[in-house]
């Protein structure tokens, strides 16, 4: 619930927010998507913890 707060706070401020799907990998999403100035991710990957995948 917390980020659907803070999506609609960035969106007030001009900023547009896109929500990966729950269990997704945000590499795919950033392999296809424009330039993202903001990532907030989960601690929590399915395969992997957030430290791998800040590696790859």
């Amino acid at each position: 619930m917390g980020w659907k707060v803070l999506c609609l706070y960035l969106e007030h401020l001009g900023y547009a927010c896109e929500e990966v799907e729950p269990g997704a990998c945000p590499l795919a999403f950033l392999q296809r998507s424009r330039e993202v100035d903001l990532l907030i991710s989960d601690n929590r990957m399915p395969g992997m913890t957030v430290m791998e995948w800040l590696l790859q």
